[in-house]
Order: structure tokens, then C-alpha cells, then sequence
């Protein structure tokens, strides 16, 4: 009745999802006892944090000079700006929804062949259109 394809299909539709969400469920919303001692912070985190304080305490402490001093210093001023100007240029085309121009040159040589455009769909070749009908005709396609 059922083919082996519709077995593996029923199975990653259904069974493998609601076995994800089940585990999910089940391991991931537990409520566990936390242990006293493990939220308590030891004696290298103590440390750890009193280093920090320390840093941040000499940081505090740096004074800078005048915002002007630097600006007018010689160093600053000696340093050389290397820009180079970049001229406007357009990218792409006026309307992204017509043919290139390669392809519209290829559709002009030879108008009878079907050349794929960007968004359009294009139509099977005569020839898959008579064999499909053959194969519908002969009956050898089930429905």
C-alpha cells in the first residue's frame, strides 16, 4: 500500500521533529537543584576582581592634555595625507529587470530559440512537450 519513499517521508516529517521537540521538552525545561556552594564565588574570583578594581582606578587617574595640543603638534602636522580621488561611477542597469545586452544580441540572431531572462519563466522545447504527450497517450504514466 505505502512505498518505501512515503515510510521515509512520514518519518522526517513527523516522527524525527516530535522526537526533537519531545527531548527538547523533556532535557531542556527540567528545573534542577542548584548546589549552595556552586553560585558562591571563591577566592580566585575575588582576586580577579579586585585586579580589575585596581586597573580601573589607574585609568581613571591618566590626564590629558589640551585637545589642541596634539593637533598643533609638528609630528602630527608632518604627516602626509595619501587620499586619492575616486570619481562617480554608475553600477548595474537603469532597469535590472530587462536583458542584458549579450543576452538581448543572442535573442536578436536567433529569435526562434528561447533565451532565459532573469524573473521570467520559460516554456519546455516542442520536443519534451511530445514525448511527455506520447508517455500520457500510452498510458504508461499513473495517476
Amino acid at each position: 500500500m505505502f512505498s518505501k519513499r512515503t515510510w521515509t517521508d512520514v518519518l522526517f516529517a513527523v516522527v524525527l521533529p516530535a522526537a526533537v521537540i519531545g527531548g527538547v521538552y523533556y532535557f531542556g525545561f527540567r528545573d534542577e537543584p542548584v548546589s549552595e556552594g556552586a553560585s558562591l564565588p571563591g577566592a580566585e574570583a575575588h582576586a580577579r576582581g579586585a585586579r580589575v578594581k585596581e586597573a580601573l582606578r589607574i585609568l581613571e587617574t591618566i590626564q590629558f592634555s589640551q585637545a589642541g595640543a596634539m593637533l598643533n603638534s609638528p609630528v602630527f602636522n608632518s604627516l602626509t595625507d595619501f587620499t586619492v580621488p575616486i570619481g562617480q561611477e554608475t553600477f548595474g542597469r537603469e532597469n535590472p529587470f530587462t536583458r542584458p545586452p549579450v543576452v538581448q544580441r543572442l535573442h536578436d540572431l536567433n529569435p526562434n530559440k528561447t533565451v532565459p531572462t532573469g524573473g521570467t519563466a520559460t516554456t519546455p522545447s516542442p520536443s519534451t512537450n511530445t514525448k511527455i504527450d506520447q508517455l500520457n497517450n500510452a498510458g504508461s504514466v499513473r495517476r
